[in-house]
């Protein structure tokens, strides 16, 4: 069994999250559940910190990691706007995929062409890389989004024929197949990028932290199999 690295003074880190079911969400008695936050807590636990869980929106939480009222996020790599602001751990604990979904009756689409002109559906308070938001925003494109604010709604949308596409992360959209009861819809992946502690420049000592936190998730990896990874049935958890 590992024994635990004390961290300095028995720091405690302020660990920012939004709901993204099944892999991380806060459940109907207020406790945050799920394999991100079961990873988590390991490798907290193995360097020798506590943590305190903060739900927030996602413009809260980079706003947090910004100006340092949040520590630690577990994401998506590579974010725009917090390269500057934070550091983030060298080895990755899974993948995400975001995928472009389209109705069985659509013919998969080449991309960019087939979507000059068409209608996409987008989650509103989600950000993706810089490559994506380029091409949402070029007018050659003229991409009309249609925005909506959960997964399932997005689905509802696309089988109603509100729009001709839809952009959604794997695993969400896998729980929304479940929930509505229907067939996944075939998708095209667009990026798989790699999920990161991401650690704000503010928080105490953060190199240190970095450094620290992925010699804990090496020491557990080599000590155990049962290590939880997040969603590697299905792609990686968050964006």
């Amino acid at each position: 069994m590992p024994h635990a690295h004390a961290a300095p003074a028995e720091q405690t880190l302020v660990i920012g999250y939004y709901d993204f079911p099944p892999e991380i969400y806060t459940d109907s008695e207020g406790v945050v559940r799920g394999p991100v936050i079961e990873l988590t807590h390991r490798v907290l636990e193995e360097a020798g910190y506590h943590a305190v869980y903060r739900q927030l929106s996602s413009a809260r939480l980079y706003l947090g990691l910004i100006d340092g009222s949040v520590d630690l996020w577990v994401g998506a790599a590579g974010k725009p706007g917090l390269a500057e602001h934070t550091l983030e751990s060298r080895n990755d604990l899974g993948r995400t995929r975001i995928n472009l979904y389209f109705r069985p009756d659509t013919r998969p689409p080449r991309i960019p062409e087939d979507l000059i002109d068409k209608e996409l559906i987008v989650l509103g308070g989600y950000s993706y890389s810089r490559d994506l938001s380029d091409l949402f925003d070029s007018t050659r494109m003229a991409l009309r989004l249609r925005r909506t604010g959960t997964h399932d709604s997005a689905l509802q949308m696309l089988l109603h024929h509100r729009a001709d596409y839809m952009l959604g992360y794997q695993t969400p959209m896998q729980e929304a197949f479940r929930v509505a009861g229907v067939e996944p819809l075939p998708h095209l992946t667009l990026q798989d990028i790699p999920i990161r502690f991401i650690i704000s420049r503010h928080a105490r000592d953060s190199e240190s932290l970095r450094d620290a936190l992925d010699k804990a998730y090496e020491r557990l990896g080599e000590a155990s199999a049962g290590l939880p990874r997040p969603s590697a049935r299905a792609g990686g958890p968050l964006p």
